[in-house]
């Protein structure tokens, strides 16, 4: 709940009146994330078919929805948050949603535009 509080306020912190907002969502970077040989016998099901026999699902990336994820992916991303924030774009970030801000409508789709071409060079 605490860095949930922080991060609410660093996006507040940002936001200027009148200002426009780009939102973008970030869901499927955790697939991105190769889950590492070892752990991966840890994170799978067992399910029977109609003939009773057993079948194993394992996910060879992060599912979403794993506990550690979220840390994972906030680690992963913060190089990323301060690469874009250098370039002096109003960005905030919480898991896997982001905001650009900008006074005009025209800067907050470029520097969107800006943020997307970043995650899409580390994809």
């Amino acid at each position: 709940m605490a860095q949930f509080r922080a991060h609410l306020q660093k996006a507040l912190d940002i936001t200027e009146p009148n200002d426009y907002q780009g939102v973008l969502e970030l869901t499927k970077a955790y697939f991105h994330v190769k889950i590492d040989s070892n752990p991966v016998k840890y994170l799978g099901a067992k399910f029977y078919s109609s003939d009773r026999k057993p079948q194993y699902f394992v996910f060879l990336y992060m599912p979403f929805g794993l506990s550690s994820a979220v840390h994972c992916l906030t680690k992963l991303t913060k190089p990323i948050i301060a690469k874009i924030q250098s370039l002096v774009i109003r960005y905030s970030q919480f898991i896997d949603d982001g905001k650009v801000l900008a006074p005009t409508k025209e800067e907050c789709s470029r520097n969107l535009q800006s943020v997307f071409d970043i995650l899409e060079q580390v994809s």
